[in-house]
Parts: C-alpha cells; sequence; structure tokens
C-alpha cells in the first residue's frame, strides 16, 4: 500500500465494509521517510541489512521464538543517530529493546520502554564517521513466535 504525495503525515485510519459487516479500525501510519522492507536472516550482526538513512524498515518481529533484527546504517560524526521501534497496534504484545552495537559487537546505546510505553527509543551522537547496527529483539519472544505485529524501525542521521 502506498499514499499520494498529498496524504499528511501522521496516524491514519483503515477500514473494510463488506457483506459481513465492517472491520475494525486498522491504523495506518504515513511518514516522510522512505522506505523498506526487511530482508530475513538478519539476526546476527554479520547479517544485517545495508539501510540509508533516513529510512523506515517495515519488519515482522518475532516470525519465530528468538528473532532478531538487525541494520548496518553509515553513521556520521556530528549528527545524531536514532533506532526506533514502534508497535504494530494497542494489542500488540511486543516489547522491544533498541541498542546500537558497533561493527565489534560493543553496545554504545541501549533503550527499553521509552516515555513509558512498549515502543523504545534510542539517539546516539557517534564520535567517528563509521558503520554502526541498529538491533531491535523482543522481551515477550520466548513461546509467542508467529505473532503477527509489526513494525517500523526507523533510523536517520538529520543535519
Amino acid at each position: 500500500m502506498s499514499a499520494s504525495a498529498d496524504v499528511p503525515i501522521g496516524r491514519h485510519g483503515l477500514r473494510s465494509r463488506t457483506p459481513l459487516g465492517t472491520t475494525s479500525l486498522m491504523p495506518i501510519p504515513v511518514g516522510a521517510e522512505p522506505e523498506q522492507v526487511e530482508k530475513e536472516p538478519n539476526d546476527d550482526l554479520a547479517q544485517a541489512n545495508e539501510v540509508s538513512a533516513p529510512v523506515t524498515v517495515n519488519a515482522m518481529l518475532r516470525e519465530r521464538e528468538g528473532d532478531v533484527d538487525t541494520y548496518r546504517v553509515s553513521a556520521r560524526a556530528g549528527r545524531r543517530l536514532r533506532g526506533e521501534h514502534r508497535r504494530g497496534g494497542a494489542r500488540s504484545m511486543t516489547d522491544t529493546t533498541v541498542s546500537v552495537p558497533s561493527p565489534d559487537g560493543h553496545v554504545l546505546a541501549s533503550n527499553d520502554d521509552f516515555r513509558d510505553s512498549k515502543d523504545s527509543l534510542v539517539s546516539i551522537g557517534p564520535a567517528a564517521d563509521g558503520p554502526l547496527l541498529v538491533r531491535v529483539t523482543d522481551r515477550n519472544a520466548a513461546g509467542v513466535a508467529g505473532d503477527s505485529s509489526t513494525a517500523s524501525a526507523s533510523a536517520s542521521c538529520p543535519s
């Protein structure tokens, strides 16, 4: 699904009307960043999806028990790198942690439950130009593989 250029940025809703009735309201976020679809496997640091910031990655976290989503982005000194996860909806059981590890795996920043929600946001100002990773994990992954919640992970280097 795509939105035309005149649709305002923000959260919108969609319902379908069928002969059996009307569906529940489904939230549809419309953003300004380009979008990319996650490619599995991307659990390990070596399998990270390459992304160019700014970008929103449409991903399915919890495709299987223990699923992890990892993205590699070129960071620039003096520009903030933001990694964010937004759950697919209010009923989602996803409780993520977003971390920014260096390519050697050292965690530079991490966040769980930003502003009293189960969404996560981390922001870091890298000291030097070079690759960094944005990694999304789910604290509720054990035993609930196959949950259909979707996520948007954003990595941006605003000027």
